[in-house]
């Protein structure tokens, strides 16, 4: 049996699940106090995420500034190199498949023999 999940200070009244897990996910879930039932007495009701959790701090988003701050190490495939273009020092994925050379000689060159 699938159960609703609803988001940390949803109303199931009012809000849309936004997800459905099994009733062992949800009964360990209660179990481990990091959600409470909509219903005790009836399960198939869902189940709501805490937001304390049960080291007492409150449960939260990330911060966005420190997600943005993240330098994570750049993929690389063998062979292949990017540079970045001068004009635009943080370039998005659109940008860099404008100006991505897709001739069979570097698509070639690109995979490892």
């Amino acid at each position: 049996m699938r159960i609703p999940l609803y988001a940390r200070g949803a109303n199931p009244c009012v809000d849309r699940r936004i997800a459905k897990k099994s009733l062992f996910y949800a009964k360990t879930q209660v179990a481990e106090g990091l959600a409470d039932w909509v219903d005790p007495c009836d399960p198939s009701r869902g189940f709501i995420a805490r937001e304390y959790l049960p080291s007492g701090k409150k449960a939260q988003a990330p911060d966005p500034v420190a997600v943005e701050s993240l330098t994570l190490p750049r993929a690389e495939l063998p062979g292949v190199k990017y540079v970045p273009p001068a004009t635009d020092p943080r370039p998005r994925i659109a940008s860099v498949r404008e100006g991505w050379d897709w001739s069979i000689e570097t698509v070639s060159a690109a995979i490892p023999a």
